[in-house]
């Protein structure tokens, strides 16, 4: 029973894993840096998570783009009415982009303002508008189906111990 459920699980990984390539980009020039702020759903939901990346870069002496190192970007999301609904620091990773997964609480509009720091201070800050749909249709969707169904059968597969 726990392979069923193991065979499931690839099902709901890509979308996570490759959000950024295969998701949605919201970009802007900041100064002389590039900010690239890659999303999963572009029509998300209340209660569902959203990834969102987050990259720096600058062109360089023949034009072509080059990643910018910076030691963290900050992340504040607030309502329409200028209420703070999640404020964090994120830590750049050595490899690899710093990713934020949030599930926004309600529908409605949303100001995401990041703040990209390095060594010296701020390099760059942005804000971007975020629209969260009303949550619409039931909760049985096909992707909830197969969840729901693979942690069933994990959660009450017999315990393989002797």
């Amino acid at each position: 029973m726990k392979l069923i459920g193991a065979l499931l699980l690839p099902l709901f990984i890509p979308g996570a894993v490759f959000a950024h390539g295969d998701g949605f980009t919201f970009e802007q020039q900041v100064g002389a840096y590039f900010v690239d702020i890659g999303y999963d759903d572009d029509t998300p939901a209340p209660g569902m998570p959203v990834r969102f990346d987050f990259s720096l870069s600058e062109s360089d002496a023949s034009g072509l783009p080059r990643d910018v190192a910076f030691e963290s970007a900050w992340v504040r999301i607030e309502t329409a009415e200028g209420r703070t609904v999640f404020a964090t620091g994120i830590h750049s990773p050595h490899l690899g982009q710093p990713t934020l997964l949030y599930a926004f609480p309600l529908s409605g509009s949303y100001t995401i303002s990041v703040r990209f720091e390095g060594e010296t201070g701020q390099l760059a800050e942005i804000e971007m508008p975020f629209t969260v749909q009303p949550l619409q249709g039931s909760f049985l969707n096909l992707q909830n189906v197969f969840l729901l169904a693979g942690g069933l059968l994990f959660a009450w597969s017999p315990s393989e111990t002797a």
